[in-house]
């Protein structure tokens, strides 16, 4: 769930698409059930009422049905709350169908499988935060996220220098419009 609050100036006043992995439904069900509307993503997730949420969901085996069901409990938990949203999941197969278009040899992460679900959805797709090298070009570190600071690297299941040849190539075709540039 990516921040745009404070970050307006670089990334727009909304997102029309918010992608939501299975981590993050996590960490919200579990904020919810113990703070309820104090729970800080609360006041995120309002700010996205208005956003289509994506929930992105791996294909791996045994864990597939285990997080299916706690994705159904985060859906479940917006509605007990009263938070309406346009709710899209990621079909069946998605995952392997993008690593295999793209010629991915790990699984995708789900930044590119969002963008990749943006570009059958959305007149125009624009990524902010995917310079997937650990390095700019100045040599600065580049954080994980474009609103954290965690660091790239030791990602053992995905392949972040074959994503950002193909987010690069996309942005060179003008398919999708990254930005790169830090974000104040």
């Amino acid at each position: 769930m990516a921040k745009y609050k404070g970050y307006e100036k670089d990334v727009g006043n909304r997102t029309d698409l918010s992608g939501i992995n299975y981590v993050k439904c996590n960490q919200v069900l579990q904020c919810f059930s113990k703070q309820k509307k104090k729970c800080p993503a609360y006041k995120e997730l309002l700010a996205l009422r208005k956003s289509i949420i994506l929930l992105t969901v791996f294909t791996d085996g045994l864990k597939t049905k285990a997080r299916f069901r706690r994705h159904m409990a985060f859906v479940d938990m917006l509605y007990k709350s009263g938070i309406k949203f346009d709710i899209r999941v990621s079909a069946e197969g998605a995952t392997a169908a993008i690593k295999m278009f793209w010629k991915l040899s790990k699984m995708p992460t789900a930044g590119i499988r969002g963008i990749a679900i943006a570009l059958t959805m959305c007149r125009s797709v624009s990524a902010y935060g995917f310079y997937t090298s650990t390095v700019s070009p100045s040599g600065k570190p580049v954080p994980y996220h474009y609103f954290d600071h965690m660091k790239l690297g030791g990602y053992r299941s995905h392949n972040f220098s074959e994503e950002q040849v193909v987010l690069s190539e996309l942005n060179r075709n003008q398919v999708i419009r990254m930005v790169t540039d830090r974000c104040n």
